[in-house]
């Protein structure tokens, strides 16, 4: 959300193999020159995209050994074309509401959605970010979400959670 926002693009669905012919006729409508696909080959494969190509639509994949590493990478694009200074952080897994409700706000503030997990390399989201000084990490769900071994290692983190 926060990436589409500042690139004033719509979110779009689509299968994995094949592209939703409602998702095609919204590129035609609005006239798209550039698609951005979020994902790996797992979520939208090649030959699927070979149906945008064909309209001169140019394509760019954002995408990562797994769903940490691509939030990682979407990160990387936002930080490249805003001012970050607040991050939001939410369980890859359990966590899907709370990046849904955080989204708007992320948008509005230029916050990445960071995806984490017990495993999560935090030193890595922290590196990221490490030329920006980071006013705070929103973490995003309760402590069975996100932990508190995840928290402590944040920079200035806040949680919001119900």
């Amino acid at each position: 959300t926060p990436f589409a926002y500042k690139k004033d693009a719509p979110i779009l669905l689509t299968g994995s193999s094949q592209i939703n012919e409602k998702t095609l006729a919204e590129l035609k409508r609005l006239k798209v020159k550039n698609v951005y696909v979020i994902g790996g080959e797992a979520s939208v494969n090649e030959k699927s995209l070979d149906t945008i190509k064909s309209d001169n639509i140019s394509v760019s994949r954002i995408s990562g050994n797994d769903r940490y590493e691509t939030s990682l990478n979407l990160a990387k694009e936002l930080k490249g074309i805003s001012n970050v200074s607040k991050i939001s952080v939410v369980n890859g897994e359990k966590g899907l509401a709370d990046a849904v409700s955080i989204g708007a706000a992320s948008a509005q503030n230029d916050m990445p959605i960071i995806l984490t997990n017990e495993n999560s390399n935090i030193t890595e989201i922290n590196n990221l970010f490490k030329d920006k000084k980071i006013d705070k990490s929103y973490i995003i769900g309760g402590e069975y979400t996100v932990s508190k071994n995840i928290e402590s290692k944040l920079k200035n983190p806040q949680r919001i959670s119900g």
